[in-house]
């Protein structure tokens, strides 16, 4: 020990003058992770207002506890949602791929219901660290730092890196498959192929349409067995088995195809066929066309160039097109063109973010190649010039950083405003504060009969069987596609009851959990009790378990337990 503090020396400003310009990209982007983590921590909402995360959360928490992913239910007022199918055995399951909700149940096991929230704010996290070190292969570290702020402070990726859908997981597997793929490319780790391979090919057991992906595999492959064949120069089969990069190539193959091959099992299984997902029981597979593409493709080059990829969009595509050899502009262009292409495509393309939300895992190569495109450009007038000073090079970065700049200016307000309407917005924040309340309040397997805002997510708590009242008046209704199978039993089912019928089949099903000695809470306005009662009828009580009065204070609503009269 005296030995060493004999030779410790004070730290001294000057040693740190060749570190601290290569520390500071890596300082920043770790700043701006920590900027991200504060965010989504300020917006953090376990709750939703639309019914999709219903069937990942319901999957996630059947793959966690080892139960049956596909249910037997002939109850016609649940699972009206357009997520749900019906399996050709008469089975209810998610239309989902398993991919995300198996992620989700990893959390699920490890913290809980609300844990499974985590999952895309962790995963937004752990893009930017991919993005960076992907960025790094292709630019300077100062460029590859300003592009992952630039992905960082983007709207739409904060909005739906916070929000329970697959976008954020899809994107973090794909970009780091994309790193992997790169670093492989360029020869830095043999490994590389494999886990560029296998997350790369789990991306498509997140999002199905990932599997276009697999082009730029294929085109990484197929470059380095040319590369390799040229410079060997020997052709024949046996000689080409031996090559190292051959061999290799032949393993990202393999491991790519390990995920999809499961995928294909899981539609078989459940579908009964390896090519049918559960999108194609309700026909949204096939649903793409010629004929929605031009009708489609002013609204998706707006989105992307005003909401999506603000001052980002044409410099990220002309980057794409103009930088970089052949086979990297090519693999580029494989991670942007498929997607956006296929969506472009699609009958459902609605204004603004909730469709421009498919093309997020584009995100990263499209400001990724901007800044690429943009520091080229900077270099290239580096090198016209006569003057042999450092000038001109700080004059180029400091050019790079202005834009940063007027791009968080630009866009933080707008982030901001985003996470606030979406993912904790009052509605959300609402529903999370009641089912907090439920779940202390309610026995576990509790039946609630509940209404707007509280129509979704309850129904996913603890073992909580939801009914969104409106069920009972008539069927649910959607603007996205549903079974026909399934819609048209429900159709059937609903032009057999008056609204006598409909009632009467609410009071059977009251009584029914009744009698199996099931809690039965009705969760409604104080204001609409009245109505209940006189529609269940005489022979049911409510008893008052909790009021609460709404956040804007105009509505007092209370939790009520239902229980049978018993004659002498």
């Amino acid at each position: 020990m005296l030995k060493l503090l004999r030779r410790w020396r004070p730290l001294r400003i000057e040693n740190l003058r060749g570190t601290f310009p290569f520390l500071l990209p890596h300082i920043s982007v770790a700043l701006l992770i920590v900027i991200y983590a504060l965010i989504q921590i300020q917006h953090f909402t376990p709750a939703y207002q639309e019914v999709d995360p219903d069937g990942y959360l319901l999957l996630a928490k059947r793959m966690a506890r080892l139960q049956p992913l596909a249910v037997k239910d002939d109850d016609p007022f649940m699972y009206q949602t357009h997520q749900w199918v019906e399996t050709p055995e008469g089975k209810v399951i998610p239309k989902f791929s398993p991919g995300y909700p198996l992620l989700m149940a990893v959390f699920y096991r490890l913290g809980g219901d609300e844990a499974m929230f985590l999952v895309s704010p962790l995963m937004g996290g752990l893009t930017l660290l991919g993005a960076y070190l992907l960025f790094q292969l292709w630019m300077s570290p100062l460029a590859a730092a300003l592009a992952t702020w630039a992905l960082g402070i983007n709207p739409m990726f904060l909005i739906y890196f916070g929000y329970l859908l697959t976008h954020a997981s899809n994107t973090c597997f794909v970009t780091w498959g994309m790193f992997f793929l790169w670093r492989w490319m360029r020869g830095k780790s043999d490994r590389s192929a494999i886990w560029a391979g296998l997350l790369l090919g789990y991306a498509v057991t997140i999002r199905h349409t990932s599997l276009l992906l697999g082009s730029a595999v294929l085109i990484a492959a197929v470059g380095r067995c040319i590369d390799e064949l040229r410079n060997k120069g020997q052709w024949s089969f046996a000689s080409v088995l031996k090559y190292p990069g051959v061999r290799q190539a032949a393993l990202l193959l393999v491991c790519y195809a390990i995920f999809p091959l499961l995928m294909a099992v899981y539609n078989w299984v459940f579908f009964g066929n390896p090519f049918l997902t559960g999108y194609g029981l309700t026909h949204e597979q096939d649903a793409f066309s010629f004929a929605y593409f031009r009708q489609n493709l002013s609204t998706m080059l707006n989105g992307l160039n005003s909401t999506a990829l603000f001052l980002i969009f044409p410099l990220g595509f002309m980057g794409m097109l103009l930088i970089g050899s052949i086979k990297e502009r090519l693999i580029r262009l494989s991670w942007f063109l498929p997607i956006v292409l296929l969506y472009t495509s699609y009958y459902w393309a609605p204004s603004g973010m909730p469709y421009l939300r498919f093309t997020i895992v584009t995100f990263p190569v499209v400001i990724g190649s901007a800044f690429l495109l943009l520091e080229s450009a900077t270099r290239m007038v580096s090198k016209q010039s006569s003057s042999t000073s450092r000038m001109i090079d700080y004059v180029n970065q400091g050019a790079l950083v202005v834009f940063l700049v007027l791009l968080v200016f630009l866009r933080y307000g707008e982030a901001q405003r985003g996470m606030r309407s979406v993912v904790s917005d009052p509605g959300s924040r609402a529903t999370a504060a009641v089912a907090r309340m439920l779940t202390h309040t309610l026995q576990p397997d509790a039946v609630i009969f509940s209404q707007r805002p509280f129509f979704c997510y309850i129904g996913t708590r603890e073992d909580f069987r939801l009914y969104d009242l409106q069920v009972f008046q008539k069927a649910l209704n959607y603007s996205v596609r549903r079974q026909p199978k399934r819609t048209e039993r429900l159709r059937k089912f609903y032009e057999s009851l008056d609204e006598a019928g409909k009632l009467r089949k609410k009071r059977e099903l009251v009584r029914s959990f009744i009698e199996q000695s099931r809690q039965v809470v009705f969760l409604i306005p104080s204001n609409a009790l009245a109505r209940e009662q006189e529609q269940l009828g005489t022979e049911f009580k409510f008893t008052l378990l909790k009021t609460w009065q709404a956040r804007d204070g105009s509505t007092e609503w209370g939790i009520y337990a239902i229980g049978l009269y018993h004659s002498k």
